[in-house]
């Protein structure tokens, strides 16, 4: 009887200790969620450079890590107020998304204003457009390629190429769109401006000169084309 208990006592701690490794990386996986979460870090950030301007981009990265793993995270999470803008759709964080939001928060919240400058742009410059261009057609293929720009010009060629990468690792999006999205990415990249005062101005301008000359994909009755407009 006795070896009869020891042995339902040793199932029982078991399980429970495989409880205790499933369930927090569970938590962990799921602590950021959507760029809302990132907007929120992004206050956090601001918070304390205003405070403490003079710690390094590493310390403070340090701090947000902490942060996002908190009870203040959370509570800030369940009290936020959410704007709604074009691109609600997109506002999921893939799989890699939220393994880099989680080692670089700092930079996430750079990211993540950069692709909201580069959404502006977008509707900016098609304001007349009708709303299938903003999906899988010339505006589409636009945001992608001034967004990249945007992100080699604030950041590096590498991180943009990280970042960007990781937003396509989406596995339902369709294979067609992601190869669209890279290609344009890359376009992106490839031919960002870099110094002056005026370089994210010249991103713009030449993110449209490659919009209107075919340099960037976009697609239509179901292949990839080139950009027209």
């Amino acid at each position: 009887m006795n070896k009869l208990f020891k042995m339902f006592s040793v199932s029982v701690l078991s399980v429970l200790m495989l409880l205790v490794m499933v369930v927090p990386a569970s938590a962990e996986e799921d602590v950021v969620s959507t760029w809302y979460d990132v907007d929120i870090i992004g206050v956090k950030r601001d918070s304390i450079l205003e405070e403490t301007p003079n710690l390094s981009e590493e310390d403070i990265n340090s701090i947000l890590i902490d942060y996002i793993f908190s009870d203040e995270f959370k509570h800030d999470k369940e009290n936020r107020v959410q704007a709604r803008n074009l691109y609600d759709q997109y506002s999921s964080l893939t799989s890699a998304e939220k393994d880099l939001v989680k080692r670089y928060p700092f930079q996430a919240v750079t990211v993540r204003k950069i692709a909201q400058d580069a959404d502006r742009a977008t509707v900016e410059y098609y304001a007349n457009a009708p709303s299938h261009e903003f999906h899988n057609g010339n505006a589409d293929a636009y945001r992608h390629c001034v967004w990249n720009m945007f992100m080699t010009i604030h950041l590096s060629r590498s991180e943009a190429e990280m970042w960007a990468t990781a937003h396509e690792q989406n596995p339902n999006q369709p294979q067609i769109e992601k190869e669209m999205d890279l290609m344009n990415n890359s376009v992106g990249r490839s031919q960002a401006p870099s110094g002056g005062s005026d370089v994210f101005y010249r991103a713009k301008e030449r993110s449209k000169e490659l919009a209107r000359n075919g340099s960037l994909t976009r697609i239509s009755n179901g292949v990839l084309v080139r950009t027209n407009s």
